[in-house]
């Protein structure tokens, strides 16, 4: 059922995360994986008119991510207790009226300039000393 598949895919997600970190580190690659913002995850912007009516998504997609994302943020989690480097940005646009979505998951210039000054820092403290 959904569950099941939900389950699976943020097992997926995972794996495939610890995968690309060793072979990020295997070749002196820095590697930090980013969960970031997407429109249909309660809480995490107040949409505007706009941004809802282009939104706009399969109802499937709409549940999984909204289902989805809460277990994502936790394995990610996990990752990082297994010290692969995780930013969680699920939440960058939380305090943002202004318009920052043209779709359900890309962002405006203003946007991806949150997200870029969100991931910046988080970057550079993955750098090794």
């Amino acid at each position: 059922g959904p569950g099941a598949v939900l389950v699976q895919a943020v097992r997926a997600w995972s794996e495939g995360s610890r995968s690309l970190r060793a072979s990020c580190a295997a070749r002196g690659i820095l590697y930090l994986h980013v969960l970031q913002p997407t429109l249909h995850d309660r809480g995490s912007k107040p949409l505007t008119a706009s941004e809802e009516r282009n939104g706009r998504a399969p109802r499937a997609w709409v549940e999984a991510t909204r289902r989805g994302y809460p277990l994502l943020r936790e394995e990610g989690r996990r990752l990082a207790r297994l010290g692969i480097p995780f930013l969680d940005a699920s939440q960058v646009f939380a305090g943002v009226s202004e318009e920052l979505y043209f779709d359900s998951c890309h962002f405006t210039r203003p946007g991806q300039v949150l997200l870029a000054e969100a991931i910046a820092p988080a970057l550079l403290d993955s750098l090794p000393q």
